[in-house]
Order: structure tokens, then sequence, then C-alpha cells
């Protein structure tokens, strides 16, 4: 949600957008209910440990569709709380179309097509305004409906007639699991029209959302890191991510989050402490040309200072090998934090790491800590 807000507030900043109160509003509501038909799905799926199977991923496509009924359910509630500052229409479309793109692609319900039949959306909409899910739905031969709890008795669609019979009874729970599961169904079977005419509200929670997906961790690989994903954005950009909000959502990500890794140019590594746009301040924790001098100091620092930009010590390995240009610096020596002797080598395998530093410098000295430094330098002098 808040990234979503936070993107809104950068569109009236940049002049792209303004938004009214309600639309405000709206948004955050949106934001907060997107993902709300996961809770339909199977729970051996949303909290499987590894990657999902085709057929599992199959059925988790299917929360968008999933959550348009649920908030049907909830609208007459939602509605009682939030009045006119809040537009549920909008609020359905974001629930039910975040995963479109709009190249057309994606998965979810076209907010143009409502393949419910009118029938059966009056029966959901007065049994959702019921203040509980307890008692019994029974039905007559007539096709009445009628709903009893404690003891009372109340026609929900139909007239019932005095020689009705009923010819169904069962749970309200029992009747709602029903009904919704045949609207999903019918949902499921025309999900889209030729044009897609969605609310614009729409394009920025999937952004977002796309965003917080791509950055977080999964049981089965890491999140990307910020600057990866802004890359992956721009090319998407009128693909998968509406255009004329791409460039204002660049703006909002900091490159370098707190708590990232950075490895300088100068072949410093730090933690940073601050974050801004660009940039930031950092701890600097190691130094891969024994600049023992600078470790523990705060640095502060710019994009382009940096050499690679980590979420984590673990994943320097493998920017290391992915980068082309060596660093710029003298003979490699690893000097860090005493508390920190193992910083590198016990991140990075050091036969990978050796052959990494081997082609950036020749005749690396790989080891750790102040005394692994200070050795180094000995050994030098003795030679000379």
């Amino acid at each position: 949600m808040v990234t979503s807000l936070l993107l809104a507030k950068k569109l009236e900043e940049d002049g792209v957008r303004s938004f009214t109160a309600k639309e405000k509003m709206t948004l955050a509501l949106g934001a907060l209910l997107h993902d709300i038909g996961k809770a339909t799905i199977d729970k051996n799926i949303t909290n499987k440990p590894g990657k999902l199977t085709d057929e599992e991923f199959a059925e988790m496509k299917k929360h968008p569709i999933h959550g348009k009924v649920l908030i049907r359910r909830l609208r007459p509630a939602l509605e009682t709380v939030f009045g006119d500052a809040v537009d549920m229409n909008i609020v359905e479309q974001i629930v039910g179309s975040h995963h479109l793109r709009p190249d057309g692609k994606g998965y979810g319900i076209d907010p143009g097509v409502d393949p419910i039949p009118k029938k059966i959306n009056e029966i959901h909409k007065a049994l959702s305004k019921e203040s509980s899910v307890e008692g019994n739905i029974k039905v007559t031969n007539s096709g009445a409906i009628i709903y009893e709890h404690d003891g009372k008795s109340k026609t929900i669609y139909g007239t019932s007639k005095k020689d009705d019979e009923v010819v169904t009874e069962t749970s309200m729970k029992t009747f709602m699991a029903g009904i919704e599961n045949e609207m999903s169904r019918l949902c499921e079977k025309k999900q889209f029209v030729d044009k897609l005419d969605i609310h614009d509200l729409v394009w920025i929670v999937g952004m977002a959302d796309a965003f917080d997906a791509m950055i977080s961790d999964r049981s089965y690989r890491l999140g990307m890191h910020p600057t990866k994903v802004l890359k992956i954005i721009e090319e998407e950009k009128g693909k998968q991510f509406y255009a004329p909000f791409v460039d204002s959502f660049k703006k909002i990500i900091v490159d370098y989050p707190i708590g990232s890794i950075v490895l300088f140019r100068d072949g410093n590594v730090g933690i940073v402490t601050e974050a801004e746009k660009s940039g930031g301040k950092c701890e600097i924790v190691a130094s891969l040309f024994g600049d023992i001098d600078v470790v523990g100091e705060e640095r502060k620092f710019t994009a382009e200072e940096v050499f690679i930009g980590t979420r984590r010590v673990n994943e320097l390995e493998n920017a290391l090998q992915e980068k082309a240009k060596p660093l710029e610096g003298e003979k490699i020596v690893l000097a860090a934090k005493d508390e920190l002797e193992n910083f590198i080598s016990a991140s990075i395998n050091s036969e990978t790491l050796e052959e990494i530093l081997f082609k950036i410098r020749p005749d690396p000295v790989f080891e750790g800590s102040r005394e692994a430094f200070t050795k180094s330098m000995r050994e030098e002098e003795i030679e000379r």
C-alpha cells in the first residue's frame, strides 16, 4: 500500500496526474485489499516452501477473480464504513485486475466483463448484507430463497408463498461458498474483452505489487536488488507497466536501501546506514585493497562511486562474477573489522574469489582481519 501511495504523491509532484481525496482513499483501500483473493487459495500452495508447479501456479493465478467475488461480499460492510469517501467500483477493479498489463497480457478479470447473471448477483448481494454467516438457507419449489437465523425468517430472493415446499436446505456458509464458487467459475470462463478499459489506479497498484514481488525473498530464490528491478521496469515500459507512470516510479525507489551492501570502485565495502535516491551513507567494514585506515569510517556516497550493490553479503560472489570490468586499485589485500575477520571468506567461496581477484589484479592476497593485513605487509617488507 505504501509504495502505491508514494507513487501517487510523486505523480502529483511531477505534474503527471492529480488525485482527489476520494481517489487517494480508493487507492489506499484497493492497495490494502488487492491480494485478498489469496485467502481462498489452498494453503498448501500459498505457503509452499518451494517453487510452484505449473498446476499450482494456474490455481494461484485465480486469486484476482476470487478476490473480486470476495469484495462483492464485503462491499455492503465497506460502504457502511467508508460511505462516499471510496469508490467501491474502482476498488473491485484493483482487486480483480491488478495482474493485467497495458499490453493486454497478464491474468485477472477485465472490469468490462461481468459474466455473473443478474439473479446470482442479487442473491449474493442480499446475503452479503446480513451481519452473520450463521443460520440456514432454504430454497422453495417456487424459487424463493429464505434465510433463517435465531428463530427469525427472511425472504432474500423471490416471493415466498404459503403452499411453498422446501426443496433444498443448507447452512448459510455452505450456500455462500457454493454461490461464490459458481461466480468465480463464470468469471474464469470469460475474463477479457477485445480492448482493456481499466482505471489508471489499477496500473499504480499493479506496478507497486510487481516491484514488491521482485525485491522480496522467496524460499526458492533471493529477492532482486532495486537497481536491477528498476532496469526491468524501464525495459517493460509500455508493456508490463503503464508508460506514463514509469519515470515517476523510478524516482521513489532508492537505489541502495538501508542494510544493503555496496562495493566501491576503490575497493572499499560498506553497509548502507542512510538511503537517498542515488546514494546515501554507509559504514566501511572492509577494504579489498588493504586500506585499513578507512575501516569503521562513515562515508557519504553517490551511485557513481558504487562498483556493485547487493542486498546482502552472500550475494557478492555472483555479482562479482557478472561484472566484466575490473576494479581500479592496487594489490588485492583484504582488510576488515576485527569482528568481521571472515567478512568476505565466509560469504564467498574462496576459490571463486581468488579466481576473480586474479583477473582484477596479479598476485592478490586473500586473508582477513587486521592481523592478516599486518602480516602480509610485513612479508612484503622482508622481501624488499
